[in-house]
């Protein structure tokens, strides 16, 4: 049933994953949803960065318990590999959108490019920081995406 459905363990994960970034299993990119189209409509830096603080805290505290299994079946299946690769390029491509909304209001710090900031916020947004803060250091997921929100406007805005 399971290979009917998904085609094989890669596909059945890869579904699980979406699902599990996007919340549930409509076909409609994080790009596309509500919560991204908010931070596009908010016309300051320091709103735009909190919300995609918010946005990200909540993908993460949907995928945290995937990412262990994911990386240990990536280490043994390049399938799997392979998969891991694609969400984390995705998660790129979400953090380089986001920088072109800042950029294109001019709300980028001066003498930073666009790639540079996409960087940095990639950086800023990886799961392991969700993993240490609130899994580990027992921080509040509140509190996360708030610290998040203001370390994306601290590293990317202008004043």
């Amino acid at each position: 049933l399971v290979y009917a459905a998904f085609g094989n363990k890669v596909g059945l994960l890869k579904r699980v994953l979406d699902a599990a970034i996007a919340g549930d299993d409509a076909p409609v990119a994080v790009g596309d949803r509500p919560q991204a189209a908010a931070v596009r409509r908010a016309t300051s830096a320091r709103s735009r960065c909190r919300l995609t603080g918010a946005l990200v805290a909540d993908i993460e505290r949907r995928t945290i318990a995937l990412l262990p299994v994911v990386r240990a079946a990536a280490g043994v299946d390049p399938e799997i590999a392979a998969l891991a690769e694609q969400s984390e390029q995705g998660r790129r491509t979400g953090m380089a959108e986001f920088v072109a909304v800042l950029d294109g209001a001019g709300q980028l710090r001066p003498g930073l490019d666009a790639d540079r900031a996409s960087d940095i916020a990639w950086t800023l947004t990886d799961p392991a920081s969700y993993h240490r803060l609130v899994v580990q250091r027992g921080w509040a997921h509140e509190e996360y995406a708030a610290w998040l929100g203001t370390a994306l406007y601290d590293s990317l805005c202008r004043r």
